[in-house]
C-alpha cells in the first residue's frame, strides 16, 4: 500500500526529524525496509514476499549500496511474475548502471516485447541511457527515438538522451534538433539547462534567436503557461529588438514576448501586443491583452478605445465581449455610475447568450442593492432571463430575494427556494436555505442569532478503509503498489481508466481509496456524473468529493470541521501530495515553507525542509493549525478562507471598510476577483461535503463576524 495513506500522526509527533527521509522514500516508491520474516510455530522462516524483497532493495538503494540493492532486485524479480518480472529486472538494470556496471546493466533489461505500452516506454528510456553509457551512442539514440514516438511524459529527458548521442556520434543536424526541441518545448528545466551546458561546451549556438522567430514564439508562449512569465519576460526583451518587422512569425514572436511583459504588469508590453494585430489569428486577443493592461493604470476611456478597435475587427467575438465588459466594470468601479450603466447595459444587449452579458446586469444590479433595492429587484430579473447554468441562476434568484425581502418576505422566500432547488449543493443554495431556515425560525418567534452554535460535524473524518480486492485489471497495479512503484502504479491506472467505460470506472473507487489515489478518484467520479454529480447523493457524487486521506485529517487539531479541510485541500490541490505552485507553497494544504516553518515552532516540532511539506499528514497537521488559528481570529469559515488565500491583514482590512453589511454582501464586495472566487469554491466543496457526509448543510452565518487579534501572516 502506499506509504501516503498510511503514515498515521503519531510518527510525526514522535519523530518529525525523519520527515525527510520518509518523504525521500516516497519520491522512489519505497514502502520502507522490509519487515522481517516470521518462522511458523515449530518451522523454518516464512520465505520473504516480492514486495518485501523489492522494499530491501529500496532501502538498499537509498543508502547507496547499490550492487547489493542490484542483486536484490534481481532476486525479487525471480520470485515475481510478468510485467512485476520485468520492472523488477529493469530496477536491477538501473541499479548496475549507477554503480557504473553498464555491461551487466544491459544484461538484466528483458527483449521481451512487454504488452503495456507505458512499460516498453521505460525499457526503452533505460535502454537508451545503458547503451549510451556504454559507448553504443547510435544505438542509444535509435533507443531514445523509439520511446519519444510512444505517448507519455518526461520528454525533455529522452531529447537530452538523443543530444548526447548526438554529440558522440558527431551529427550537427540532429544534435541542434534535439537542442531546440528542448528549449521550445520545456524552457528552463533541469534537462534543458544540462542540455544548454553539454552545447555550451560543444560550440553550438546558443543565442535565443538562434531559434527562429516562430520557436520563439512558441518558447515564450510556453514558458508564460508554466509560471515563468518573469523569466520569458527577461529573455524575450532584448531578443525581440533583433527581429525583423514584417513577417509574420516574427510579429507572432513580439505578442508572446508582450504576454509575457503584461503579466508583470509593464506598460512596456504594450507595443510588442500591438504586433499580435498585424494577424487575424492574434488580433483580438491581444487587443484584449491590451486592454487589460490599461485597466491597471490608465483611465476607462483608454480602455474604451482601444474596446473599440477590437469592436471593428472582430465584434462578436468572445474578446469584444471580455473588452467591453471590462470597460463598463472599470467606470463602476471608478464610481462613473451613468457611464457605467450605459456601458454595461449595451453589454447585455449586444452579447445576451454570453456570460459577460449576465455579468452585466449583475454587476449593475450589486451595484443598486442597498441603494434602490427596487431597482436592484428589476435588474436581478432580467439577469435571471439570461442566465446560462443552475450556479448563475441560483446567483441571481438568491440576490433577487435579498433585495425583495424587506418589502416582500413571500416573493423573497420563493426566489429562495427556487435558488435552493436550482443549485441544492452549491453556494448560494446554501445561502438561500439559511435564509429559508432563519425565516422559518422568525415565524416560530425563535431567534436564529440566540441560537447555540452548532458543533462541527465528524462525517467527513470518519472513513473507513474497504478490504475488498483490486479488481482483475488493477492487480497489476495493486502489485507495483504493495513492491513500492508508485510512479509506475500511477501509470498502470491511467491505462486501465483510460479502457474502461465512463460508469465502469466507478468499480475502481474502493481500490483507488484504499491506496490513497484520491486525486485519479475524484477525476473518475467527475466524468462518471457529468455537469450534475453533485446533484444527487450517490456513488459519484462520493467518489467525486472523497474523504482523502483520513489518517492525515486525524492529524489536524480536534474541533476543525474535517469537512472545511477537505474543502481548501480539494481547492489548493486537488487531492494531490506533491503539488508545488509557482510560489512554492506545497502538498495538499499547498504551505508555503515559510509559513510552514512558524506553525512548526508553535507546535514545537524540529526545523523541516520543504520537501517534507509533500508528506500528507505533517501537511495536514500544519495546515490544520493555520486553519484553527484563523477561525480563531475571524470565527467564521468565510473570512477564514479569504485569509487562507489573501492573507490575514487584508481580510482584517476588508472587514473594517464594511462594518454594516451581511457576510454574504461582504463577500459579493471582496475586492481580489481571484479571493471572491476562491471563498465561493471552499464554502460550496464544503457544502458537498457536509450534504454527502453529514445528510445535511452546515450551518450558515449572516452577520459579520467580530473579529479578534491573532494571527498575522
Amino acid at each position: 500500500m502506499n506509504i501516503r495513506g498510511t503514515l498515521f500522526c503519531a510518527c510525526l509527533a514522535a519523530a518529525v526529524s525523519t520527515a525527510r527521509a520518509q518523504t525521500a522514500s516516497v519520491a522512489i516508491g519505497a514502502d520502507g525496509p522490509a519487515a522481517p520474516a516470521t518462522a511458523p510455530e515449530g518451522g523454518l522462516p516464512a520465505p520473504p514476499s516480492t514486495a518485501a524483497l523489492a522494499s530491501e532493495a529500496h532501502a538498499l538503494r537509498m543508502s547507496g549500496r547499490l550492487a547489493e540493492a542490484a542483486a536484490a532486485y534481481a532476486q525479487a524479480a525471480r520470485s515475481a511474475k510478468d510485467s512485476l518480472r520485468t520492472v523488477l529486472r529493469l530496477e536491477a538494470a538501473r541499479a548496475w548502471h549507477l554503480a557504473g556496471d553498464d555491461r551487466r546493466a544491459l544484461t538484466l533489461i528483458p527483449q521481451n516485447r512487454e504488452s503495456r505500452p507505458w512499460l516498453r516506454r521505460e525499457k526503452l528510456a533505460l535502454q537508451a541511457e545503458v547503451l549510451l553509457a556504454a559507448g553504443r551512442a547510435a544505438e542509444a539514440d535509435d533507443a531514445a527515438r523509439q520511446a519519444l514516438e510512444m505517448p507519455g511524459e518526461a520528454a525533455d529527458a529522452l531529447w537530452l538522451l538523443r543530444l548526447r548521442a548526438a554529440l558522440a556520434t558527431e551529427k550537427k543536424t540532429e544534435a541542434l534538433r534535439a537542442l531546440a526541441a528542448l528549449r521550445v518545448e520545456n524552457p528552463d528545466t533541469a534537462p534543458t539547462r544540462a542540455a544548454e551546458a553539454l552545447a555550451a561546451g560543444a560550440g553550438m549556438p546558443l543565442a535565443v534567436r538562434a531559434l527562429g522567430a516562430a520557436d520563439l514564439a512558441r518558447r515564450w508562449s510556453r514558458w508564460v503557461a508554466r509560471g515563468g512569465a518573469e523569466e520569458a519576460a527577461g529573455e524575450c526583451r532584448d531578443a525581440v529588438a533583433g527581429l525583423a518587422q514584417g513577417p509574420e512569425d516574427a510579429a507572432r514572436a513580439r505578442c508572446e514576448c508582450g504576454r509575457a511583459v503584461a503579466a508583470l504588469r509593464k506598460p512596456e508590453a504594450e507595443p510588442m501586443l500591438l504586433a499580435g494585430t498585424a494577424l487575424a489569428s492574434l488580433r483580438a486577443p491581444a487587443l484584449l491583452a491590451v486592454a487589460r493592461l490599461r485597466s491597471r493604470t490608465r483611465p476607462a476611456d483608454d480602455v474604451a478605445e482601444i474596446c473599440a478597435r477590437l469592436d471593428e475587427s472582430d465584434p462578436k467575438s468572445d474578446e469584444a465581449a471580455e473588452c467591453a465588459f471590462l470597460a463598463g466594470f472599470m467606470r463602476l468601479e471608478r464610481g462613473e455610475r451613468a457611464a457605467a450603466t450605459a456601458a454595461l447595459e449595451e453589454v447585455a444587449r449586444r452579447f445576451p447568450s454570453h456570460a459577460r452579458g449576465a455579468d452585466a446586469l449583475w454587476f449593475l444590479a450589486m451595484d443598486a442593492f442597498g441603494r434602490d433595492d427596487g431597482a436592484a429587484a428589476a435588474l436581478f430579473s432580467k439577469a435571471a432571463e439570461s442566465a446560462r447554468s443552475a450556479p448563475d441562476r441560483a446567483r441571481v434568484l438568491y440576490w433577487r430575494g435579498r433585495a425583495l425581502a424587506a418589502r416582500d418576505g413571500a416573493s423573497a422566500a420563493e426566489d429562495w427556494r427556487k435558488a435552493v432547488s436550482a443549485d441544492p449543493v452549491g453556494y448560494y443554495g446554501w445561502l438561500a436555505a439559511g435564509r429559508l431556515d432563519a425565516s422559518e425560525a422568525l415565524d416560530r418567534k425563535d431567534s436564529a442569532t440566540d441560537a447555540k452554535p452548532e458543533a462541527p460535524a465528524d462525517g467527513c473524518a470518519a472513513a473507513t478503509v474497504e478490504t475488498a480486492p483490486a479488481p482483475a485489471d488493477a492487480r497489476f497495479a495493486e502489485a507495483l503498489l504493495d513492491a513500492g512503484f508508485a510512479r509506475l502504479a500511477s501509470l498502470e491506472l491511467d491505462a486501465v481508466v483510460a479502457a474502461r467505460r465512463r460508469r465502469n470506472r466507478l468499480d475502481l473507487t474502493p481500490f483507488l481509496a484504499r491506496t490513497g489515489q484520491f486525486e485519479r478518484l475524484a477525476r473518475i467520479g467527475h466524468r462518471a456524473g457529468g455537469d450534475a454529480v453533485l446533484s444527487a447523493p450517490g456513488e459519484a457524487a462520493r467518489a467525486a468529493m472523497p474523504r482523502a486521506f483520513p489518517e492525515a485529517l486525524a492529524c489536524a487539531p480536534a474541533g476543525i470541521d474535517r469537512c472545511l479541510l477537505l474543502a481548501l485541500m480539494r481547492r489548493e490541490s486537488f487531492y494531490d501530495p506533491d503539488a508545488t505552485s509557482g510560489a512554492r507553497a506545497r502538498g495538499l494544504l499547498q504551505l508555503l515553507p515559510s509559513t510552514a516553518a512558524r506553525l512548526a515552532a508553535e507546535l514545537g516540532l524540529e526545523a523541516l525542509q520543504p520537501e517534507a511539506l509533500h508528506e500528507p499528514a505533517l501537511n495536514v497537521r500544519l495546515g490544520g493549525r493555520y486553519v484553527e488559528r484563523l477561525l480563531a481570529r475571524f470565527d467564521d469559515p468565510l473570512p477564514a478562507a479569504a485569509a487562507y488565500n489573501a492573507g490575514p491583514a487584508a481580510v482584517a482590512k476588508w472587514l473594517a471598510a464594511r462594518p454594516g453589511v451581511g457576510l454574504d454582501e461582504w463577500v459579493e464586495r471582496i475586492p481580489y476577483r481571484e479571493t471572491r472566487l476562491y471563498v465561493k469554491a471552499v464554502a460550496e466543496a464544503r457544502v458537498a461535503y457536509w450534504l454527502l457526509y453529514n445528510g445535511r448543510r452546515p450551518p450558515v452565518r449572516f452577520e459579520l463576524p467580530r473579529v479578534s487579534g491573532g494571527i498575522d501572516y
